[in-house]
Parts: C-alpha cells; sequence; structure tokens
C-alpha cells in the first residue's frame, strides 16, 4: 500500500515546560501517563516510570517522536481511503434522519446521489476533481440533488483535449458533478443494459475487459478450428469514426427502447428517460475548456472531431455513460451477426472478429454488415482495416497476437515499451518504476520471460538497476529502500531534529524558557513541514485547522493537480 493510499492516525502526547527536577539537575516530563507515571525518555526509548523517584531524565519532546512513528510506520493505524468514504457515509446519512427537507423528494431520494458520489470516487480520491468536490461534499451534493430532483438540472463544462497514444484522439472529461449523475442513472439502468447485452461484447463490463476478451477470441478460433486441425478462417474489421459519426436520434431510440422494455426499478422512468435524453443529446464541444494546444487539432482529421465532424453526431470519448451507451447502439449489430449460427463472433467497442469455416460466406458477409451498419446505424466499416486470414496466421486483437492458441503482444507495444527504456530520464525513480511496471503487467499475461529478462538485463539503464531490484520472474521491478524517498526523507527529519533537540536541550539545561519555548515551535512546524512532504509528488498546499481542543492538530494536504489529499492526525 503506498502512501496516498493510506490513512494515517497517530496518537501523541502533550509536552509542556517541565516542572519536576530530579536530583542531577535534569527535568521530568509534565506530560502524565496516568496520576503515578510520566512520559521520559532513556537512551533514545520512550518509556513510562514513576514519576515521584528521584532518578534523573530527559523530558519527552512530542513532534519527534511522532515524525518517527510517522515515518517508520512504527505505533501507526494504517487504515484504507474506503474508511474515509464509509465516515461521510455515516455522516450523510445522519443529516438525512436529522433534516426533514433531505428526505422530501420528487423522483429520486438523496442517499441515491450519495451512493451515485461515493461509487464516482471509487479509486478516484487523489484525483484534483475529487479532491476539490470533497471539501465541502454534503453541500455539493445537496445541491445537484436538488436540481437533479426538480429536473433543473444543467451539465457543466467539460475539459478537451488530445491524447497521442496510441494515436491522436480528443477526449472530453465531464465535471466531477457531472460525472455523479452519470454514475447516478448507471446505478439505476446498469441491470438492464447487462441482460441487453450480448455475452461477447467486453468493453466497459465488470470481468470483461480486454484480458478476457483475448481469452475468449482464442477459445472460439481453436473450438471453430479443432484446435488447429481443421481449416478456419477469421475475419476483423474497424468502424470508421465511430464515436464521432454515432447518430444521436439513433441513439436515443435504442437507448430509451432498452430502458423502457427492460426497468423494473422504483424511480419514475420518465424521471430515468429524461436524463438520459439530457446526457445523450449533450454537445460538449460548446461547453468546454481547452487543455491541449489548438495547433494539436490540426493534425486531427475533420471527421474525428465534435467540433468539425457535423451537427447532431457525435459521443464524447471519456464519460461513462459514452461507453455504456455506444455498446448499447452496436448491440443490434452484435444479435444481427449471432444470429448466424456459423459464425463465432467476438467486440471490443468499435472492432470486431468473425470466425467461420466457409471462407466464401465470411467474404459475402462482409457486403451483409456494410448494409446492416448503413442503413440502421449510420456508420461504415473502416475500408483500410478489414483483415481476412486463416487463423494458422494469426490475428490480432485489442493489443495482443493470437496465434496457435497462443497469445502474444503485438509490435507495437514491444516498440512502445524499447523506446521507453531509450527516453531521456525525467528525474523521478518512482515515476520511472511505475511506467515500466505499467508495461510489465500486460506483457507479463503472455509468454514472455526471455524477452522481459533481455530487457532488464540489456536495455533498462545501469543507474536503474543499482537502485532497484527485481521480483516475480521479472514482471514486477522494486526500489530498494535506501533509495525511496521515504528513507531519504526520513534521514533528513532525523539530522534536523537532533540540531533542534540540541539546541533545546542546551536552552533548558540554561533554563532559558522563552527560548526553549521558541525553539519547541520551530520543531513542530519542521516536523508538520515533514509530515506534508511524506505526501507530496510534486508542490502541496496545506490549509492548517487548530480545534479547540489542543489535544490534536488536523492538517490538510493535497497536490496542486490534487495528487494527495490526506488527513494527518498528529
Amino acid at each position: 500500500m503506498t502512501v496516498s493510499e493510506q490513512l494515517y492516525r497517530v496518537t501523541c502526547y502533550h509536552f509542556e515546560q517541565p516542572s519536576n527536577q530530579g536530583i542531577a539537575g535534569n527535568w521530568w516530563s509534565s506530560s502524565q501517563y496516568n496520576a503515578n507515571n510520566a512520559w521520559n525518555l532513556n537512551n533514545g526509548s520512550l518509556n513510562n516510570n514513576n514519576k515521584n523517584n528521584s532518578n534523573s531524565v530527559l523530558p519527552v519532546f512530542e513532534v519527534y517522536y511522532v515524525v518517527l512513528k510517522l515515518l517508520t510506520n512504527k505505533f501507526v493505524t494504517m487504515t484504507k481511503l474506503e474508511k474515509e468514504l464509509n465516515e461521510f457515509n455515516a455522516l450523510a446519512e445522519y443529516q438525512i434522519k436529522s433534516r426533514k427537507d433531505l428526505r422530501e423528494y420528487n423522483f429520486i431520494p438523496f442517499s441515491l446521489v450519495i451512493e451515485a458520489y461515493l461509487d464516482c470516487c471509487k479509486h478516484k480520491r487523489s484525483k484534483h476533481a475529487c479532491v476539490q468536490f470533497g471539501e465541502d461534499a454534503l453541500k455539493y451534493l445537496e445541491l445537484l440533488w436538488r436540481e437533479l430532483d426538480e429536473q433543473k438540472y444543467e451539465i457543466g463544462y467539460s475539459n478537451a483535449f488530445i491524447v497521442t497514444r496510441p494515436k491522436l484522439r480528443e477526449v472530453f472529461a465531464a465535471d466531477f458533478r457531472d460525472r455523479i449523475a452519470h454514475h447516478l442513472l448507471m446505478l439505476l439502468v446498469m441491470n438492464v443494459f447487462e441482460e441487453n447485452f450480448i455475452p461477447d461484447s467486453y468493453n466497459c463490463r465488470k470481468g470483461k475487459g480486454t484480458l478476457y476478451g483475448i481469452q475468449r477470441v482464442r477459445d472460439m478460433i481453436l473450438e471453430m478450428s479443432n484446435n488447429y486441425h481443421e481449416k478456419c478462417y477469421v475475419l476483423k474489421c474497424d468502424l470508421k469514426g465511430f464515436f464521432m459519426h454515432i447518430n444521436k436520434d439513433i441513439m436515443w431510440n435504442t437507448v430509451s427502447k432498452v430502458i423502457v422494455d427492460g426497468y423494473k426499478g422504483d424511480i419514475s422512468i420518465d424521471w430515468i428517460l429524461w436524463l438520459t435524453k439530457k446526457i445523450i443529446y449533450h454537445r460538449p464541444e460548446t461547453l468546454c475548456h481547452i487543455n491541449s494546444p489548438k495547433e494539436m487539432w490540426l493534425r486531427l482529421d475533420p471527421d474525428k472531431s465534435l467540433f468539425t465532424n457535423g451537427d447532431n453526431l457525435g459521443m464524447a470519448i471519456g464519460n461513462l455513460t459514452s461507453q455504456i451507451f455506444a455498446n448499447t447502439y452496436l448491440t443490434p449489430f452484435d444479435k444481427f451477426v449471432i444470429s448466424h449460427p456459423e459464425f463465432k463472433y467476438g467486440r471490443y467497442v468499435d472492432d470486431f472478429v468473425i470466425i467461420c469455416k466457409d471462407k466464401n460466406r465470411l467474404l459475402k458477409f462482409i457486403n451483409e454488415m456494410k448494409a446492416f451498419l448503413k442503413e440502421n446505424m449510420h456508420v461504415d466499416l473502416h475500408p483500410h482495416k478489414i483483415y481476412f486470414q486463416e487463423v494458422k496466421k494469426g490475428v490480432s486483437f485489442t493489443g495482443c497476437y493470437i496465434k496457435y492458441g497462443k497469445i502474444f503482444p503485438t509490435a507495437r507495444l514491444y516498440g512502445n515499451f524499447e523506446n521507453f527504456l531509450r527516453s531521456p530520464f525525467d528525474g523521478d525513480l518512482e515515476h520511472y518504476v511505475a511506467r515500466y511496471n505499467s508495461y510489465m503487467g500486460f506483457l507479463s499475461q503472455s509468454p514472455t520471460y526471455n524477452y522481459r529478462r533481455r530487457m532488464y538485463e540489456d536495455m533498462l539503464p545501469t543507474w536503474v538497476k543499482k537502485r532497484t531490484y527485481v521480483r516475480k520472474n521479472y514482471a514486477v521491478l522494486a526500489i530498494k529502500p535506501k533509495y525511496s524517498k521515504r528513507a531519504k526523507l526520513i534521514n533528513k527529519i532525523y539530522k534536523q531534529s537532533r540540531m533542534q533537540f540540541s539546541q533545546m536541550h542546551r536552552y533548558m539545561n540554561q533554563k532559558n524558557w522563552s527560548a526553549w519555548t521558541l525553539a519547541q515551535t520551530e520543531l513542530t512546524q519542521l516536523a508538520m513541514d515533514n509530515a506534508n512532504k511524506m505526501l507530496e509528488k510534486k508542490s502541496i498546499r496545506q490549509n492548517i485547522q487548530r480545534p479547540t481542543n489542543n489535544d490534536y492538530m488536523s492538517i490538510f494536504v493535497s497536490d496542486e493537480d490534487g495528487a494527495c489529499y490526506r488527513k494527518v492526525w498528529l
């Protein structure tokens, strides 16, 4: 578990000006453990002993120990962020019980919006948008709920940007509050869509991702070809500019029919259709922030952008609802193909494969598919992405190549990985290792042990090898503890703290309590600053709130881009 995935709760002990002087002139701490014992420092160990004895000890300095406990994971309770969400959920339930206006609604209960928010936060707690919304989540959720319940909800700004890998694509990312609305809709109707999908459509479905799709296509080929003992052919096709050519009227008719026919829940179906229609017909290109250089749009084909593809066309790539609706949009085509028992069929978004023993039948079916897609969905097959071959020649699907029952990464993946190893170092070892392991996660799904070992031994930079080690048959690269940011920071804090303690000890022997108090304040601030650094990746903003109860301080930390947001109790 990484630091950014942990919630630290650390108990500390207050210290005040020493008041009990021992025989040798040193002082007992006035921080009591109980009525008879007090905390003391003895040869670097934190103890509690009878405070009335005559031995001389050094007083306890709380911050030093709290920071070292935090950084060395000693006496620290680490809890997953789900606990934080559960605490929020409990607070929301209390608000609903204590406020009558939150229990009265026209179409949807407030608790359903809370559930959608918690679902939207999964695996996104460190993102800036989630952090910003979470600063006053109950207030924002109440406003969103009232807008939805009164049917006054309007979709806000999206972030538009261009991604370059694996190829240039335009992406629109909805605002966080709009994403909550998307999750709310999916909580209500996702089971309806799931019942409508065929078993072999693989995108944006629980348990049916890219790896599942690859394995299913491999199994289909093995079954149809009798384990490669019989002739069998595979046809792989792609839809041309699929997302940008989706007709919104056809989308609305298809999606609304599925909902009307299959929805059996308690929420008004009219309200569900109202929200669905608003999302489908929304035009994010008219209300967006541009987050990529505008010159990048000049490199896109006109039919690859919502800005230039035409009126009433296109769905934004990047939203949850876009993926589900697009799958629903192509479900009639899926059912059309599987209605022919001589075919085996699987689809991932707009890429699909059809396996058949009859070569001529499969070739003739290309024209039948073109006619069906053109007439019913107003989309076309990409003329340059039709692959037809005997199965023993192999076929690529979702980043892997399937041949003779084995799965291999594509040449593009190998090329991207090797280009990464040759690229200049960006200065962040943790980021470098994370990128390396992302490739390993994909490569380790295939029989690539020799390749992984060769890349590690021959292409991984020497300076990286000195600071890392490999695990799990060259599938995982890990940083040696002494080279981690955590270890470096612990050493730095230890040296700084020892200097401060030496100074405080000198002031104490001189009985210069004003200087001792000032040094104590500086040490406290130093400890808090260093604790914050453990949670930072780039630069931090901190807002320290001091409650009236002096038993603890609460530090709220976040990156400028929201990469980390954690509460540290001292």
